[in-house]
């Protein structure tokens, strides 16, 4: 049995997937199966991925005839279909650093009460390919103990976008789940994350209601009422109180950017409620200006964020993980 399962769900990646497949087999640890559970592709994804299994059996493709509308149920497919003790994910257009598996397996065999691991990436345009930030980067930096997706009865494709988040939630709705001792964060960057147009979580590529509805489940599933009752760590029930504003300020900024300013209203309310914060209250100001005015200072925001504090923390981390800075460099660089 491979010590390691990598799960990658496609959809009309072409001109990313075999990026993805060469940044698995370059790894340092190689006692790894790959799972690519294609969501109907229909551009040459397929076929690039064919290529690859038939030179290692290591490689396995599922394909599907219909597209789901998301990762979700491809990540299920291949969860079930996976035999490693560890569970990691490398989405269609992201790239694992060589030792990015050898690190990761190492920290787990090493600590046994841990069966979540988390790392950071370093995020690049896909265009210029250039560092834009460093952030978690989505799935690409979580790797599991398989007992954990099993238990959390794998992903829901009402929530594809934010479906490894709803996971692992429902794996800390059980009471002997420690949310406090079962997880653990590296800062270390040990991956690429890319950001292009294409990509699920790109706002401006995407209808705001596709969030709404993302963020809506997440609120349903774990709202106080439904988890009030349930004997569960108390450090996680505390983490979700105070997740719960954040997400209903999400919702009434995709509310407001699909044009329901009613809804999108009553969502930024909700989340002052919960918690007095400035975002919610500045965004519940400026849903009184109307949809342009809304869209323009929103937009502008979006930019000085990427343009002023994404490049400040890329300033501060790229001297703090020097070596692995200049890594990703060249590895963009030859990609």
């Amino acid at each position: 049995m491979p010590k390691v399962s990598i799960i990658t769900p496609t959809y009309n990646v072409e001109k990313f997937i075999e990026r993805a497949i060469k940044s698995v087999l370059w790894q340092t640890f190689q006692d790894w199966e790959m799972i690519i559970v294609d969501d109907g592709s229909k551009d040459k994804t397929v076929e690039i991925v064919k290529k690859y299994v038939e030179k290692d059996p290591r490689i396995k493709l599922i394909e599907r005839k219909e597209n789901t509308g998301g990762p979700a149920i491809p990540r299920t497919i291949a969860c079930k279909e996976a035999k490693g003790e560890y569970i990691a994910f490398l989405d269609q257009d992201d790239i694992f650093y060589p030792e990015n598996l050898e690190k990761r397996v190492r920290y787990l065999d090493e600590h046994p009460e841990i069966d979540i691991l988390f790392t950071m990436a370093w995020t690049f345009d896909e265009d210029t390919k250039k560092i834009v930030n460093y952030e978690h980067g989505g799935p690409v930096n979580l790797i599991v103990r398989r007992k954990v997706i099993e238990e959390a009865e794998y992903f829901k494709p009402e929530q594809n976008g934010v479906d490894e988040i709803g996971m692992l939630y429902r794996y800390f709705l059980k009471a002997e789940n420690n949310f406090s001792k079962q997880v653990i964060l590296t800062k270390e960057p040990l991956s690429l994350y890319s950001r292009h147009p294409g990509q699920g979580s790109y706002v401006e590529n995407k209808d705001p209601i596709k969030f709404v509805k993302r963020i809506e489940s997440l609120i349903d599933e774990f709202s106080e009422e439904k988890i009030s009752n349930i004997k569960i760590d108390e450090k996680f029930r505390n983490y979700i109180k105070k997740i719960r504003y954040i997400w209903y300020s999400r919702l009434g900024n995709f509310y407001c950017l699909a044009g329901d300013f009613k809804k999108g209203k009553e969502a930024f309310k909700k989340s002052l409620r919960l918690h007095f914060n400035l975002f919610s209250l500045f965004f519940l100001i400026l849903s009184f200006l109307g949809y342009k005015n809304y869209r323009k200072i929103e937009f502008l925001l979006r930019m000085i964020q990427r343009k002023i504090l994404w490049k400040l923390k890329v300033f501060v981390y790229k001297r703090k993980f020097k070596e692995s800075y200049d890594k990703a460099l060249k590895i963009l660089q030859e990609s």
